[in-house]
C-alpha cells in the first residue's frame, strides 16, 4: 500500500507542474512566432499544437524515470531528491529547443 501512495505522490507532483511547463514553453513559442510572422496562419497553429503534444510527451519522461526508480529500484537512485532540478533542466531545454526550432523554421538562425 505504501508504494501506491508514493507513486501517486510522484504523479501528482509532476502533474501539478505540467500546467506551468506548458505556460512557459507556450509563451516562449508564441512570443517568437509573433515577433517573426505576426499572427500565425492555420499551418503554424497546427504546428504549435503538434509541438505542444511532443513537448508533453517529453515532459512525461520525468514522471516515468521517477516512477521507475521508486517502483522497480525501490528508490535506490533517489531521483525524488532531484525532481525540481529535472523539472527546471527539462523546462530550459524545452524552451531552448522551441526557440531554435522556430528560428530554423523561419531561417532566422545564422549557423557558422
Amino acid at each position: 500500500m505504501e508504494d501506491k501512495i508514493i507513486l501517486n505522490d510522484i504523479v501528482r507532483w509532476w502533474e501539478k507542474k505540467r500546467f506551468w511547463y506548458n505556460i512557459v514553453v507556450g509563451i516562449i513559442g508564441f512570443f517568437f512566432i509573433f515577433n517573426i510572422t505576426g499572427a500565425p496562419n492555420l499551418y503554424e497553429i497546427l504546428a504549435i499544437l503538434i509541438w505542444g503534444l511532443g513537448a508533453n510527451i517529453f515532459y512525461s519522461v520525468g514522471i516515468l524515470l521517477e516512477v521507475f526508480d521508486q517502483y522497480y529500484l525501490k528508490g535506490k537512485l533517489k531521483l525524488r531528491s532531484f525532481r525540481m532540478a529535472f523539472f527546471i533542466f527539462g523546462l530550459l531545454v524545452s524552451c531552448c529547443v522551441t526557440i531554435i526550432n522556430i528560428l530554423l523554421s523561419y531561417n532566422r538562425l545564422i549557423i557558422g
